[in-house]
């Protein structure tokens, strides 16, 4: 018993050497990565503001409003009565002109984008799509069509199951930035 004592007091004055040489490294480095760690969650929350100003700067240059145009397709009937010179044309991204058959010439239009029928609903919602960036940042948002019964309004909005609109793909875009945000990431 004796001998099984004065082994337990050597393994506790060995083991107190081994903790006052090793602990107060240990220590310091704890405290080294803490600090490190709250420098960088600081960092992350500089970064993550200056990300949404630069991302809504980027949107309001671009206009706080912007108008988009979208040509549907022409129907089988409106196929027929198409005059010679076409009704739409498209000059850019940007521009269009309605030829007008009272007049006999053709009134050019200018927009912030415009989408030729043959533009699916990916490439409608892509200019749209930084605004679900800017709503999770806080931003109030709308987006609305409007055009004369029948332009295709709904269909640009809410799309079908097989090609969803504007409606749908914002959502599913709300919810991927904000599932991505959950995950630690807030860019």
């Amino acid at each position: 018993k004796e001998k099984q004592e004065a082994l337990k007091d050597s393994f506790s004055t060995e083991m107190r050497g081994m903790l006052d040489t090793f602990l107060p490294p240990l220590r310091a480095a704890v405290e080294n990565q803490s600090r490190r760690l709250a420098e960088a969650e600081a960092s992350q929350l500089r970064l993550m503001d200056e990300r949404r100003k630069l991302h809504n700067t980027i949107l309001e240059l671009k206009g706080n409003i912007r108008v988009f145009a979208r040509v549907r397709p022409m129907g089988q009937n409106e196929a027929r009565d198409e005059p010679p010179e076409g009704t739409i044309t498209f000059a850019d991204d940007n521009k269009l002109a309605v030829y007008s058959t009272q007049d006999q010439r053709k009134k050019w239009f200018e927009f912030d984008r415009v989408f030729s029928p043959s533009e699916g609903q990916a490439g409608v919602f892509e200019e749209a799509k930084p605004l679900a960036t800017s709503v999770l940042d806080g931003y109030n948002v709308c987006i609305f069509a409007y055009g004369q019964t029948g332009s295709g309004k709904t269909y640009t909005m809410s799309g079908t199951p097989k090609d969803p609109g504007l409606n749908v793909r914002s959502l599913q875009e709300l919810f991927r930035i904000k599932e991505e945000r959950e995950g630690g990431q807030d860019w």
